[in-house]
Order: C-alpha cells, then structure tokens, then sequence
C-alpha cells in the first residue's frame, strides 16, 4: 500500500508541477513578465499626389476665321498681295498690308467674321506697322448696331504691340478703322472670351480723372467747309474724326471753344493735335464773353498728344485759339476734373 502511495503522490506532484509550468506562459498572476510578441507595425502608404490641374486653354477666337478689308497692297515690293486672312492665321511672319491704291473711303477697314455670336473681352494686336489712330469696334450682326470697343492713338512704335481690354460684349463682327491716309499692316489680332485673361487692376493709388467735355457742346470760328470738319468732331471719343479751320491768312485768328455746361476746377488738359503749324493759346473762362485767363500757349507742334496740367485754374469755357497762315488741327480735345466734381 505505501509503495502505490508514493507512486501516487509522485505522480500528483509530476502532475501539478507540469501543471505550473504550462501557467507560467498563459497567466498574469506569475512574477515572471509575460513574454507575448510584439505587434508589427503596419507600414504607412505614401499618399498619392494629386493630379496638377490642366490649365484651361486660351481659345483665340480669331484664328482661321473669315477677314476681309476695303484695301490690300499688292505690287512688285510684296511679291503677291497681302491679303487679309495673313492677319488672323496664327504665323506671326505673314501680314496683311492696308497700303493699297488711294481710297474713295475716308477710311481704311479690316472686318473680322467670328462665325458665332461670342461674349468678348481681350484684343492682342500686332502691329507691322501703324502710323494713326484707329479705332475697334464689334457687332452681333454685319450690318450693326456697332458698339464702340476703343480709339486709341498711334502705337508705340518700338513696341508695336497692343493688349486691349473691355467690358463684356456680344459679338460676332470686330471692325478695324483707320485713317485713310495712314500706313496700317498687321501681323496678327487675335480675340479671347471675356475673362480668359484677367482684366487688369487698376492702381488703388493712381489718381482718377473724368474727361468732363466729350459729348459737350462747342463751336469754332471756322471749319473746312469742302470736308465738314466741324467743331463738335473733337469731342465725339474718336481719334479719326476732328476739327480743322484750314489753312488761312496770317490776320486770321482762329477760335474753338467749349461749353463744360458747369464750372470745374481743371487738372488737366489732354489735345490729339493732328498738326499745329501756327501759335496756339488755351485758356479758360466762367462766362463765353470772358474774361480769359491764359493757362498755357505753344506753337508748331506735330501729329503729338500735348498735354497742360494746370494749377488752380477753374471754369466753365475752354477756348482754343491759333494764327492763320499754317495748316492746324486736333482729333480730340479732352479737359479733365475731378471725379467727384464731375
């Protein structure tokens, strides 16, 4: 009995100790630290970079489109005429060319046809060359109404490209006018929808001032009764049209005058002289009888903008006066006010 006793409690104790040892890798209750594996990190994904957004493309609506003109040079200097449809093909090495034979037209015209009615905004224009005012305007329709876009002054010769930017217009018809007389050929124009390029922002600090005479009433001495340059057609917005008294005699003095309907206090005076081969003198006055204050005087000045910016002078009448005997007219006569005078 005592033998299988001990056999027994031997194989208890082997039992139990087998036991203990199996808990040793499963319970917390042991004063060994639990020995369970480490978890593996996960490794993290770089993220996908977003797609670069493609830039909207910068449709120029004029390209390849139908140009027609009133006048294109062809003669043995050009070997072959240059026609139109050079200014809108994209290839900045063609022009077309508004020297041609003398016009019966007052003016030379290039007619843009867009194919569609577009909401524009952008003009480029590059210039062969230019040599006078001109003026853009566009249409929904060939026939008008036209709405008046710009007339701007002879571009810079050195850098004989123009960027021109306008209030929102419906057009299918751009039209080009310039002066008859004037050499005007065009490497490329080119058209853009309203808002493909930003308009630019003007200056918050650059001083505003009003042309407060276009459209304002005037009268002169004289005007070239075989050509109707009256008085009234340098104060319409358009460098192409103007006033001119002739030519005259020496004892002639020449007058033209605007009514500004109320009296400002003017900052400056701005005059698209077409020639000035004569003495001139500008001054101003609060009634039409006077009197006249002299604000600036000159003589024989060329095709140039001349520009006063007079101090604390005022009034309602601008007058313009000039010796006979020399040719001398201007495109535009601006006067300029304050905004919140005007």
């Amino acid at each position: 009995m005592k033998k299988h006793g001990i056999k027994i409690l031997c194989a208890v104790l082997v039992c139990s100790f087998g036991l203990s040892l199996c808990g040793c890798g499963s319970s917390g209750e042991s004063g060994s630290p639990s020995l369970t594996k480490s978890p593996t990190a996960t490794p993290l994904k770089s993220p996908t970079p977003a797609p670069t957004p493609t830039a909207e493309p910068k449709i120029n609506l004029a390209l390849g489109k139908t140009a027609t003109a009133n006048c294109i040079q062809d003669d043995e200097t050009t070997g072959g005429p240059l026609l139109p449809e050079y200014a809108v093909d994209g290839d900045d090495a063609t022009r077309w060319s508004g020297l041609g034979p003398s016009l019966t037209d007052d003016r030379r015209v290039f007619l843009l046809d867009l194919g569609d009615v577009y909401e524009i905004g952008c003009l480029f224009i590059l210039w062969e060359s230019m040599d006078s005012a001109y003026k853009v305007m566009a249409a929904e329709q060939e026939e008008g109404p036209w709405h008046d876009v710009i007339s701007q002054p002879v571009p810079d010769q050195i850098d004989l490209f123009d960027e021109i930017y306008f209030d929102k217009i419906s057009a299918r018809y751009v039209k080009l006018e310039m002066a008859a007389t004037g050499y005007c050929s065009i490497y490329e124009l080119e058209v853009y929808e309203y808002g493909v390029f930003p308009q630019p922002t003007p200056d918050p600090n650059a001083e505003t001032l009003v042309n407060v005479a276009k459209g304002k009433n005037s009268s002169a001495s004289a005007f070239e009764q075989e050509t109707g340059f009256g008085a009234d057609l340098a104060l319409d917005g358009d460098l192409l049209t103007r006033w001119s008294p002739g030519q005259g005699t020496e004892e002639e003095l020449f007058l033209w005058t605007v009514d500004l309907e109320q009296s400002y206090s003017i900052e400056k005076i701005r005059i698209y002289f077409e020639s000035c081969q004569t003495d001139f003198l500008i001054e101003t006055a609060d009634t039409p009888d006077g009197p006249w204050k002299e604000i600036g005087r000159d003589s024989d000045v060329g095709p140039i903008v001349y520009e006063l910016t007079p101090t604390d002078v005022s009034g309602r009448y601008v007058r313009f006066s000039r010796a006979g005997g020399g040719w001398g007219s201007f495109y535009e006569f601006e006067v300029y006010a304050k905004p919140e005078t005007a």
